[in-house]
């Protein structure tokens, strides 16, 4: 059985792109709407957070765990891989390599707490063909329907790409295209997915299961799931 970690519907994509690739398994998905959104909590928080939610899932049978969230993965995977020594764990980092890569000059959203704890933003701070927008409510905007202009979240920047550094940040795709215009898109579920393919068994029946810790929102997490439209 495989366990998904998110604060809300962010992960869900992520999810979508890991079933197309391993369809054959049984799927948990952990929604901790209760502490939405991550991407503003200290790291001891978010420690916690990710140990408790952790728990549940091996409870519950889980034996790889998949942190759909980049705060998560910067935060809190290193000690919960130790914490959880028998659990595989895979997580999910802002795909800034990809757009280095392409060499292009590259818009990067993502959450106040991945901007300080993860170790390959630290490391990727200082290239001029970045340019780093820390979010602080953008991800529970997005859950709660409240996105209206984008210019109170980053500048209009003359960029090729814009590198999607949190999960929610794939459902405000065509609105970052009005704002800044036609760009390349960045974000790792695809590599998540290809990751999962290694260890997941492929061989059950697939059964999806959503769990969550504040309000039940079973409904809409399954209408974005069976979305045929790519986002």
């Amino acid at each position: 059985m495989i366990g998904f970690i998110d604060s809300g519907i962010g992960g869900v994509y992520v999810l979508k792109k890991c079933i197309e690739k391993c369809p054959n398994n049984k799927f948990v998905y952990l929604a901790d709407n209760k502490n939405l959104p991550f991407g503003n909590k200290p790291q001891k928080v978010l420690q916690k957070i990710a140990e408790e939610n952790t728990q549940k899932l091996i409870d519950m049978g889980c034996e790889t765990v998949v942190f759909a969230c980049n705060t998560l993965t910067a935060a809190a995977i290193k000690k919960c891989r130790k914490l959880f020594p028998k659990t595989i764990f895979i997580g999910i980092e802002p795909a800034i390599m990809l757009a280095l890569k392409d060499k292009e000059k590259a818009l990067v959203l993502l959450t106040e707490a991945t901007y300080k704890f993860s170790r390959l933003i630290r490391k990727n701070k200082k290239n001029k063909n970045l340019l780093f927008y820390p979010q602080k409510n953008l991800a529970s905007d997005i859950e709660n329907g409240k996105i209206k202009s984008l210019d109170s979240y980053f500048k209009k920047e003359n960029v090729q790409g814009v590198v999607l550094g949190c999960t929610h940040y794939n459902f405000i795709k065509n609105e970052i295209e009005k704002y800044l215009g036609k760009v390349n898109f960045y974000e790792a579920s695809e590599g998540v997915a290809r990751r999962l393919y290694q260890f997941a068994q492929n061989s059950e029946r697939k059964n999806i299961t959503f769990i969550f810790t504040g309000q039940n929102e079973k409904e809409k997490y399954l209408k974005v799931l069976q979305e045929k439209k790519a986002r």
